[in-house]
């Protein structure tokens, strides 16, 4: 059956692209003609997923996402070739399983700091030279 939705000559980010819902993410919106810009820090993973992919223009980067200023670079090259963002999906996220009893503020913010704070990040970057379509 032919989708009715297309994605073709688009460009769409997808964090937490080495596994998971990030991977099944990429490998959909690939399938509907999109060139994706994979990130994660796990580079075999984003390997793996990259072989998964239709031929295309795709880009990996090994990235920290709780490297915010690395984040910025990372979107400067990406959109080298003079191709904006159409569309970022945040998949990446980590879980912290500590019993209430001895949680820490240290694991609360390493969690916010993946989970939200790098999607809003890479948002910004995304918007904020107008790298976005």
């Amino acid at each position: 059956m032919k989708s009715i939705l297309t994605l073709n000559d688009k460009k769409v980010l997808i964090s937490g692209a080495a596994g998971g819902i990030g991977r099944q993410v990429a490998i959909t919106v690939s399938r509907l003609g999109a060139d994706c810009v994979l990130l994660d820090m796990n580079e075999s993973g984003l390997e793996e997923t990259l072989q998964a992919l239709p031929k295309g223009n795709h880009r990996v980067y090994a990235q920290n996402l709780t490297d915010y200023e690395g984040l910025a670079s990372v979107v400067e090259d990406a959109v080298a070739d003079g191709k904006r963002f159409d569309g970022m999906v945040h998949c990446a996220g980590i879980e912290v399983v500590v019993p209430l009893k001895i949680i820490k503020l240290e694991h609360y913010e390493k969690s916010f700091a993946v989970n939200v704070i790098a999607g809003f990040e890479l948002a910004k970057q995304i918007t904020k030279k107008k790298h976005f379509s």
